[in-house]
């Protein structure tokens, strides 16, 4: 059960560290961009990263209760 454990574990943190890639690449380029500020590209990138980061909690929680 722990090996199931750990995998739960691992997801989640992959899961979070796409999350932080959306954050950096879709929010943050669009801020920093020589182009327009592009608020529907700046909204889903927020909503996407937003999204990411409750799957990852919900797995680390999923990983842990099954201990």
């Amino acid at each position: 059960m722990a090996n199931k454990n750990k995998q739960w574990g691992n997801l989640a943190k992959f899961i979070y560290d796409i999350a932080k890639l959306t954050f950096g690449g879709i929010v943050i380029g669009n801020i920093i961009s020589s182009k327009p500020f592009n608020l529907k590209l700046f909204s889903v990138g927020i909503i996407i990263t937003t999204v990411q980061i409750f799957l990852a909690f919900y797995l680390d929680g999923k990983g842990e209760k099954n201990d």
